[in-house]
């Protein structure tokens, strides 16, 4: 496209000049469009500067923009069937929400945000019989409420499990969390990604 261009302004220098000579101009007045036209010159290449220059910024912004999605996409939230911890009768098999990290960095103030069942009925997402913790380094954490989370960072590797108190088919589930940069996401069992805090890029 450069290439082009050059040949076309060099072609209108060119016939700009078998005109002057055709009409007989004098030199003041070729030198004066030879003027307008270099200066014309100037600006569109200070626009095409421009141009490039905002280009490559927005591309530089959208990559940093997917690479940071894809990373937060490393958080996967799957729904199905899993042991309950009991400490007094055998593991109950029941509906639950695996939550896991396989960032390489830590997740802090994790908020279970929304939970549906297969008839498309939105649940309470504070009712947990019991929410699991499990990391290679550190011994499982049992809690209670889902929103003790909130205080658990949860390790590059591990996950935590959700056992709703309603015994019910789920088909969605939705986890918000704040990476290590202090980027607010959410992820869901669709495997989708928000981002929830401002993106200053």
């Amino acid at each position: 496209m450069w290439t082009l261009l050059g040949v076309l302004v060099v072609a209108i220098l060119w016939g700009a000049t078998q005109l002057a000579m055709q009409f007989g101009q004098d030199v003041d007045w070729y030198a004066g469009f030879g003027q307008w036209l270099g200066a014309l010159a100037s600006v569109f290449a200070a626009g095409i500067a421009l141009w490039i220059a905002t280009s490559d910024r927005r591309d530089r912004m959208n990559e940093q923009r997917r690479e940071l999605t894809l990373e937060a996409s490393l958080v996967r939230v799957q729904i199905g069937r899993g042991w309950m911890p009991n400490p007094v009768n055998y593991p109950d098999s029941r509906e639950c929400i695996t939550v896991t990290n396989w960032r390489r960095s830590e997740l802090f103030d994790i908020e279970v945000r929304q939970l549906r069942t297969a008839g498309d009925q939105d649940i309470g997402t504070d009712k947990f019989s019991q929410v699991v913790v499990y990391s290679a380094e550190k011994p499982e954490i049992l809690l209670r409420e889902a929103r003790q989370l909130r205080w658990v960072p949860i390790d590059p590797k591990a996950y935590f499990v959700l056992f709703p108190a309603a015994r019910e088919e789920l088909s969605y589930a939705a986890i918000r969390y704040t990476d290590s940069a202090g980027r607010r996401w959410q992820v869901d069992s669709n495997n989708a990604v928000i981002r929830l805090d401002a993106d200053p890029a």
